[in-house]
């Protein structure tokens, strides 16, 4: 039960950003929480928290969609490391054809990426989407983070050829093309490295958009 309320106080409070004043608060909270059955009242108080937070930091860049769910994963990853009250697994997101977690593209290149995105899943039947992240806690390897989150952070009804990630970090200088169970065997770990030759070059001279434009029609090109 506590673990449903949780799920729904962290939608309630997903654009709040992830300073460590708001995360102590929201950790004692949860600690409340789990001694009273007052569900309503911590919910009106988290509102209350959530709205003065925002009267102090409002949103002000031109893509609010994401800079909130960069807000909230970080949010709730600080709660991860911080917080012994806060003992979900996994930071839920909403599915999205591009999750810019390290802020790398403008609006306009993320509606690009998506629309390509979706012309590769209508064309080749599958699922195929793009994470950018800053570091990969609470995992040590990009390996990890890809297979913790690839299918997590995708649609539950997912196409016939399965999921296919790209997950790349800047900040990390890392890069993975991450394949589950059914869509390996549509993409192949060698057509994932030659991808990666594709991308990496415009990485390089940090054009991101370039590369992840080149690298989503060679991954069409090899399913």
């Amino acid at each position: 039960m506590i673990r449903a309320i949780v799920l729904v106080l962290l939608t309630t409070i997903s654009v709040t950003g992830q300073d460590s004043t708001l995360v102590r608060e929201y950790c004692n909270k949860l600690g409340q929480l789990s001694e009273t059955t007052d569900i309503e009242s911590h919910i009106s108080g988290i509102d209350e928290m959530t709205r003065r937070y925002l009267e102090r930091n409002p949103m002000t860049g031109d893509n609010r969609l994401q800079e909130g769910i960069r807000l909230q994963y970080r949010l709730m990853r600080e709660l991860k490391r911080n917080c012994p009250n806060y003992t979900t697994d996994r930071v839920r997101l909403i599915p999205k054809a591009v999750l810019d977690l390290e802020n790398k593209f403008s609006k306009k290149q993320i509606d690009s990426l998506s629309i390509l995105t979706e012309q590769i899943k209508r064309d080749k039947s599958v699922y195929l989407y793009i994470v950018s992240i800053d570091n990969f806690y609470p995992d040590s390897t990009i390996t990890d983070f890809a297979n913790r989150y690839r299918d997590f952070w995708a649609p539950q009804a997912n196409p016939e050829k399965g999921v296919v990630l790209v997950v790349f970090s800047t900040t990390q200088r890392k890069i993975r093309i991450s394949t589950g169970d059914i869509s390996m065997t549509f993409l192949t770990d060698a057509e994932c490295s030659e991808v990666n030759k594709v991308i990496i070059p415009h990485f390089k001279n940090n054009n991101y958009f370039d590369g992840m434009v080149d690298g989503l029609l060679a991954i069409k090109s090899r399913l």
